[in-house]
């Protein structure tokens, strides 16, 4: 009994004699130890050839004429005058316990098939007439050690075997509830893999699968766990759940696929980019498109009636290259849509004419982001200046002080940046995956700042650095005096005065100031010098049309090209006079009832006219009346005076109509408007007079 070792020739003597030879054959432990025939291992004769099942292999002796390889089994044949077959190990198999042999029959054959351990039995079958590949088990108590062989028995021939086993381990089976799983580059972030189903399920086999990725690179497995995680690459890979086996179970394995695609071009979550969409845009429309862009141009203003705004948006917010335009676009305000905006909108998607890409009227904002502001910072300025930044809650903004054009890798804003040499901060936007234009400003290093101011009504300012006069704009240093020289226009007086270097400063006394470290704006209002608060019965306007205070006729700006004018009042200033419906309101002479002193004729609902800059002086209370002329009572007239409504007047002949009404302010309008189109007729009014009550 050769224990161990490889194969071995024994050799016997006597004296000098060689009296035989012999091989030895080390014993073997065969578990789990499986070999299916695929073909004749002895070729055309019998004798020994090594079988191998995983790493151990066991030499086996063909006791028969031959055999052949025939229909996927082995067939066995005996020869002429024998009943019997045998495939024995040359082996000593140690610690058998089971011997599995798959077999079948001829038809209408019964063939005896007994398997033995040594001296000992494991058992015999009757196998007749079994045409099908059957699984035959022979089993004993205890383990047994010895030469095994499998005897077929039978006096007409007809053997047939496909697979032997010895102590094979219980099988086990893997599985996944789905073959495959399918993801497109939005939602491969839900996907978790699949656990595997062990068969029996035991925690033997459970806690000891493993889980391997093979294939594309789509993402990563764990291999304990089996849980997926995907990176967003197109591709396909498969999952392949192992359990090695144990002394008591059989190894196994499954596998299923898991594929990564890309979504239709257009769709809610891979909407087009605004050149694929003109690109795709044909004659025919193509409803529910999504595309994304960054608004270049505002096209047409936003409607209020209809509620919509064309405009166009490109890849990067500018104007040069293709433009895909949304027209009439659904916005509930204005302020819906600025350029630079960020945003996915979904539409009609057509080539109009042939010519134009864009979406048809209607398309409607799916989502956006507005570009960021600067909040804060001195374009110009000495030393140094923070800049700050704004964008929408949850936006990240990104920004560069090179000049370069600012990219989601571009520096993270956080805080405040501060510049001390002449730079341009360009930033954008982003939040959800949208990214807006790009925001620009330069913060120039100047020796001073900046001092501004415009040229105000009914009066002007000089403003003087020390004693030489400055011009809007110009740059002074901190700590240098700025003097204003103030000329009101005859009538009016000095009403505010300040300088604004972030807060308003009054200075309507002082009239100068010293420079701040900031730029700086100067503002002056003037107001009418009329006096004090008017005692009550004050006449504070009166006019009956025939001609103004200044000499002029009042009612000039009724011509075809002006629908202003206005005439200095003796005590309350300017008075404006204004007009709605230009060829609907005319002076013309007295030719109704009332005479012939000219009279304001309003020929349509809606015309009006407005008196306003009528000054107060802190009157609350006042009476205004006016002559109402009209051949038919189906013309009234209705009055606004300050926020009073007056009732309607009408009659058939001339009569003077009043109302009282509550001002507040330093002065009011008075509106008078027809409100009715009934027959067409003309309202006519004239001398129309205000007068305090209290």
């Amino acid at each position: 009994e050769l224990l161990s070792g490889k194969v071995t020739t024994l050799n016997i003597n006597i004296a000098d004699s060689h009296i035989s030879a012999a091989t030895v054959y080390p014993n073997v432990e065969a578990t789990n130890w499986d070999y299916s025939f695929t073909s004749n291992p002895w070729g055309s004769t019998s004798g020994n050839v090594d079988l191998t099942s995983g790493s151990t292999t066991i030499n086996w002796n063909l006791s028969a004429n031959y055999a052949t390889y025939n229909n996927d089994v082995l067939a066995l044949n005996t020869g002429t005058n024998k009943n019997e077959a045998t495939i024995s190990t040359n082996n000593i198999v140690t610690n058998v316990e089971k011997v599995v042999v798959r077999t079948k029959t001829n038809s209408g054959k019964a063939v005896t098939l007994e398997v033995k351990v040594g001296d000992e039995s494991l058992g015999s079958e009757t196998l007749s007439s079994v045409t099908s590949l059957t699984d035959y088990t022979f089993t004993n108590a205890t383990p047994l050690s010895g030469k095994i062989s499998i005897e077929f028995t039978d006096p007409t021939g007809g053997y047939q075997i496909k697979e032997i086993k010895i102590n094979p381990k219980l099988p086990v089976t893997l599985s996944f509830a789905s073959a495959s799983l399918g993801y497109n580059t939005i939602d491969y972030n839900t996907c978790t893999g699949q656990t595997a189903t062990a068969s029996p399920n035991v925690s033997a086999i459970t806690e000891n699968i493993s889980y391997a990725l093979s294939g594309d690179a789509i993402g990563s497995v764990n291999a304990p766990t089996g849980v997926v995680t995907l990176n967003g690459t197109i591709g396909s890979a498969t999952i392949t759940a192992s359990f090695a086996g144990n002394e008591l179970y059989a190894p196994a394995e499954a596998s299923y696929t898991i594929t990564v695609s890309s979504l239709s071009p257009g769709s809610e979550y891979n909407p087009y980019s605004s050149s694929d969409a003109y690109d795709a845009a044909t004659t025919v429309a193509q409803s529910n498109v999504y595309v994304k862009g960054i608004v270049s141009a505002i096209t047409t203003a936003w409607n209020s009636q209809y509620k919509n705004v064309s405009y166009t948006l490109s890849d990067d917010g500018l104007t040069s290259g293709k433009q895909f335009t949304v027209y009439r676009g659904a916005a509930a305000s204005a302020d819906v849509v600025a350029v630079g905006d960020a945003m996915i909108v979904k539409g009609s998607l057509i080539k109009y004419n042939n010519t134009t890409p864009e979406f048809e009227a209607g398309a409607v904002i799916q989502s956006s982001l507005r570009m960021p502001s600067f909040a804060s910072g001195d374009e110009n300025f000495v030393s140094s200046t923070s800049v700050t930044l704004s964008a929408a809650d949850g936006a990240t903004i990104y920004y560069t002080t090179d000049g370069t054009t600012p990219s989601s890798s571009s520096s993270v804003y956080s805080s405040a940046i501060d510049v001390s040499s002449t730079t341009t901060i360009k930033a954008i936007a982003g939040k959800d995956g949208l990214f807006t234009g790009v925001a620009s400003k330069t913060f120039t290093k100047v020796s001073g700042y900046a001092v501004t101011f415009g040229t105000p009504s009914n009066g002007s300012i000089t403003v003087k650095h020390g004693d030489t006069t400055i011009s809007s704009g110009d740059i002074i240093a901190a700590g240098e005096t700025i003097n204003i020289t103030v000329t009101p226009d005859s009538g009016y007086q000095l009403e505010t005065l300040v300088y604004n270097d972030g807060s308003d400063h009054d200075i309507k006394t002082a009239k100068s100031f010293t420079m701040p470290a900031h730029t700086v704006s100067i503002t002056a209002t003037f107001s009418s010098s009329g006096g004090s608060v008017p005692a009550a019965n004050t006449v504070l306007f009166s006019d009956s049309f025939d001609s103004a205070a200044d000499g002029t006729s009042a009612m000039v700006y009724y011509s075809s090209t002006s629908t202003t004018s206005e005439y200095n009042s003796a005590n309350y200033g300017v008075i404006t006079y204004t007009r709605s419906n230009n060829s609907n309101v005319t002076v013309e002479n007295g030719n109704n009832a009332g005479g012939t002193a000219k009279q304001i004729m309003i020929n349509k609902n809606g015309g009006s006219l407005t008196i306003s800059g009528i000054k107060t002086y802190g009157a609350t209370s006042v009476r205004v009346s006016f002559k109402y002329i009209c051949a038919k009572a189906s013309a009234p007239i209705t009055a606004t005076c300050g926020s009073t409504d007056s009732p309607e007047f009408s009659s058939t002949s001339a009569t003077t109509a009043s109302f009282d009404a509550t001002v507040s302010g330093d002065s009011f309008d008075l509106v008078i408007r027809k409100t009715s189109t009934a027959n067409s007729t003309a309202a006519r009014f004239d001398d129309v007079t205000i007068t305090v009550l209290n």
